[in-house]
C-alpha cells in the first residue's frame, strides 16, 4: 500500500459535526477544519473519496458516539497482539454486555504504568458496540457521502495517554 496522503477525522453528535484534515506530512500537522450544523451535507473535497486515492491514499476515520459504546477493562498475562486478542475472545460472552453475535468489538491495550512490574499482566481495554448501532451509524456517514475506513473513540485516546 502506497504512503498516506492525507487523514480525515470526523466527529458527530445530533447538533453538529466537526471535520478535521490532517496532511501526512512531518507530524501530520492539521491542514483544514471545518465545523456545521447536523443538518448540512459534507464538503465534498474533505468527505467523499475519488479515484486520486489510488496513488495519494486518504484515510477516512469517523468517532462512533461515546454513549453508544461499552467499555470494560481487563488485566490479561503480557503477551503478543495476536493472543491477547485470542484470550479477549475466549472471555467474549463473560465480558459482553450483548450476546456476541450481536456486537462488534476491539482491543486497545494501555501503556504499562511506570512503577508496574514487567512481563506479568497487561491492562487491555475492550470496546463493545452493538451490530445494529455500528450498520446504522456508517449508513448514515455513507447516506452524507462520507465513506469511512476506520471507526473509532475518540475517548479512547485520552485514556491511554492518561497517566495514572
Amino acid at each position: 500500500m502506497a504512503r498516506l496522503h492525507t487523514c480525515t477525522v470526523l466527529h458527530t453528535t445530533p447538533e453538529r459535526r466537526q471535520l478535521w484534515q490532517f496532511s501526512a506530512q512531518g507530524n501530520f500537522p492539521l491542514a483544514r477544519e471545518q465545523s456545521a450544523p447536523s443538518g448540512e451535507p459534507l464538503p465534498a473535497g474533505l468527505a467523499q473519496k475519488s479515484w486520486s486515492e489510488i496513488w495519494q491514499p486518504k484515510l477516512n476515520i469517523a468517532w462512533l458516539p461515546a454513549d453508544k459504546v461499552f467499555l470494560r477493562v481487563v488485566q490479561l498475562p503480557a503477551s503478543t497482539p495476536a493472543e491477547t486478542r485470542a484470550m479477549v475472545e475466549l472471555q467474549l460472552e463473560k465480558l459482553s454486555p450483548f450476546p456476541v453475535a450481536q456486537v462488534v468489538w476491539s482491543v486497545c491495550p494501555l501503556p504499562p504504568r511506570p512503577n508496574a512490574p514487567v512481563g506479568k499482566l497487561q491492562t487491555i481495554v475492550v470496546v463493545f458496540v452493538e451490530r445494529k448501532v455500528v450498520e446504522e451509524f456508517l449508513g448514515q456517514l455513507e447516506g452524507q457521502g462520507y465513506l469511512a475506513d476506520r471507526l473509532e473513540l475518540g475517548v479512547l485516546d485520552q485514556l491511554t495517554t492518561a497517566d495514572a
